[in-house]
Formats: structure tokens, sequence, C-alpha cells
């Protein structure tokens, strides 16, 4: 137990366990969210409640799902977090529920270590769906460090 106790006073004085603010966040409850990040989430979750309609879904390729439920948004696929889709064929299954849903928005890089886990990013990670991502979607805008891209008006157009 020496050693458990050690783990929890260390967690305890970190950072991100501590620093927060009387400020809340719609949706977060109780939780503390540390007061650096409150003003991102704000801003992030607006750009995706302004460029979706209510009830549409949107594709996280950046694995910061928490994006979509500040702004009340479901995800396009099963995998909340796309770095979980590491197979072909789970790629494959992200690309088949982007063409039957066909969001219109994309978070396409968060600005985070999740952009590129272990220094090897998305696109190289999942080159499946990044390679659709590419021919289907262009930039589109920030919100702080988080890229957002839109579907092409001519992919747009064929979906008619």
């Amino acid at each position: 137990m020496p050693a458990f106790k050690s783990r929890w006073e260390r967690f305890g004085k970190w950072p991100a366990a501590t620093v927060g603010t009387n400020e809340t966040l719609p949706r977060a409850g109780l939780t503390v969210i540390p007061s650096n990040q409150i003003a991102q989430i704000r801003d992030v979750a607006a750009y995706i409640r302004e460029h979706s309609a209510p009830g549409e879904r949107v594709f996280d390729f950046s694995s910061q799902a928490g994006f979509l439920f500040f702004a009340g948004r479901r995800s396009v696929t099963r995998y909340f977090q796309v770095c979980y889709a590491s197979l072909p064929s789970m790629q494959e299954a992200v690309v088949a529920d982007l063409e039957r849903v066909r969001p219109s928005l994309v978070i396409f890089k968060s600005g985070t270590y999740f952009d590129a886990i272990d220094r090897v990013s998305a696109e190289t990670r999942q080159p499946v769906i990044a390679r659709y991502l590419r021919a289907h979607y262009e930039r589109a805008g920030t919100a702080g460090q988080v890229v957002f891209w839109r579907r092409r008006a001519e992919a747009a157009r064929s979906d008619r």
C-alpha cells in the first residue's frame, strides 16, 4: 500500500487534477476542467455548433471526442478515438460510415499529442481514412489550434 499511497499523493499534485476554475461548461457537471482549457473547449464547441446542424453527426479524426460531447453532436463512427481503428479492416469500416453518413464537418487536427501519437501522424497511422478525407474534404477553418475540414463542394454535389 505505501507505493499506491505515494502514487495517489503525486496524482493530487498533478496540475490537470488540481488547477480549475469556478467557471463551468454546459454538460461538464462537477468535472474540474483546467482553466487553460475552458476557453478552447468553448471555442471548438461553438465552431462545431455553428457549422453543423443539431442532430447532424460530425467525424473526429483528431481522437478528441470530448469536443463532440461539449458541442452536443454525435460521432459518425463507433470509434470515438480514431487512433483505435488501427487495422485496415477497421479503417475501411470507418470509411463505410463516412460514405453512409457523409458528414459536412470533420475535426481534422486538435493541436495535441493525439495528432501524432508516438510521433506518428494520424494520416500515417490511419492511411485508409486519411486518403478518403483528402479525396472528399478540404480545410474549412480553425478554432484555436483545432483544424476543421468540410466536405468538398464537388463531393457534396455528387452526394445528391
